[in-house]
Formats: structure tokens, sequence, C-alpha cells
């Protein structure tokens, strides 16, 4: 399936966590300051999915917008999901904890990008990579205290 950068560049919430769940309607207010929603990267990936038409299968869904829409919360189930429309990965490596990664060592093309990691709240991060730089929240500290990365990337 091709998905296009720019339509997801363009879909991709980049507001406060607290106006994110406010436009997203339903329960999302009130789980604000819950502990269980803190990170938020594969719920803003989910609306720029279904900005740029991609919706989300019902098999991937784990939570519901406000206006009934499915999103995805968990990285592992994003992976499942981008693999699943994107095929396998143009792009990945395996390192060690601590190692740096600069921006040199991921593809100079835009696209999806997870890096995988074993903090307390989150196995890992999901963003869009420009070619040089995230669009989300991604950085390169999040990314050398992981284990390892892949790239999906888009026209």
């Amino acid at each position: 399936m091709a998905i296009s950068f720019d339509a997801l560049r363009d879909h991709y919430p980049t507001d406060p966590k607290a106006e994110l769940f406010e436009r997203m309607g339903g329960q999302w207010p009130a789980l604000v300051d819950d502990p269980l929603y803190a990170n938020t990267c594969c719920v803003r990936l989910s609306i720029a999915l279904k900005g740029a038409g991609v919706g989300i299968p019902a098999q991937y869904k784990e939570a519901i917008e406000g206006d009934g829409t499915a999103i995805v919360l968990k990285v592992k189930t994003m992976g499942e999901l981008v693999t699943a429309l994107l095929g396998k990965p143009y792009w990945g490596m395996s390192k060690n904890p601590g190692q740096p990664v600069g921006a040199g060592t991921i593809p100079a093309r835009a696209g999806i990008l997870v890096y995988h990691v074993a903090w307390n709240d989150a196995t890992g991060h999901f963003d869009l990579w420009t070619g040089n730089d995230f669009v989300g929240n991604g950085n390169f500290g999040g990314i050398a205290d992981g284990f390892s990365l892949a790239f999906w990337s888009l026209v």
C-alpha cells in the first residue's frame, strides 16, 4: 500500500497531550493525567494514518477516539500494523543500549521510524522521520537508550 509521507505529516498532531486529548473527545480529556496514557506516539501515528486515508483495521484496534475511530496504543501493535501496511522495513539495525546513533546513520529519506527501548513505561517510540529529523518528539537520546531501530521509507 502506498502511503504519502506528506499526507501523514500534514495530519500528524504535534500539539501538547492535553490539547490532543481534548480534540480526540470522548473519554480522552479525562485521561490526560492517567499514567497508562502518558505515551502518545502510537495515538499520534494512528491519527496521522486516519487523516491520510488509512484506517486502523479492527484486529489492531486498542482504543477508540471520541468519534469511534480505532486507534493503536502500543508500540508492538503499531509495528504489526505498519508491517502489514508497508511490508518489511526498508532499513533497520540492532545496537547496544547506550550506543549513540546520529542522524547520518538513519536513511536520509522520509518515512516512519521506530526505536525499541526497555523503558519502564514504554517499549519504544514511533515517529515520522523527515530524512534528517523527527516530526514528533523522537530524539537521539531515546535512540541511544534503545536496542534496535526500523525504518519504512515513504514517498
